[in-house]
């Protein structure tokens, strides 16, 4: 067992390094969205998972969680992408999470992204 937990950050780390970084696609295509309505990110992304407001700013958000087993082990795959709008027209955004699940929202912001795996 303890081999097995030993083994289990090596493993996160090659899974991750498998996936494509979708970072730069990210950023690149949700940048291209300010401006716009909102609209165009419920046709990229598909219908928001949450919305919310902070300091009267709305914002809409698109959240994936996915385990995957490794050894029996459970790995977390993550993503959150948060779009700010004002009046129907997007603003700013934020992401976070890890690459595993990320690469997903980068592949339908830019249908020619390439996982990698």
């Amino acid at each position: 067992m303890t081999k097995c937990l030993l083994l289990l950050p090596v493993v996160a780390v090659a899974l991750a390094a498998c996936v494509n970084e979708p970072w730069p696609v990210l950023k690149k295509e949700l940048s291209s969205l300010h401006g716009q309505s909102v609209k165009v990110a419920f046709d990229k992304l598909g219908y928001p998972s949450s919305e919310g407001e902070i300091a009267g700013e709305k914002f809409y958000i698109w959240s994936m969680s996915n385990a995957a087993y490794v050894g029996g082990d459970a790995l977390n795959l993550r993503c959150t992408i948060r779009i700010f709008i004002d009046m129907d027209v997007i603003g700013h955004f934020d992401v976070s999470g890890n690459a595993g699940a990320c690469a997903q929202y980068a592949g339908k912001l830019d249908p020619s992204y390439d996982f990698g795996l």
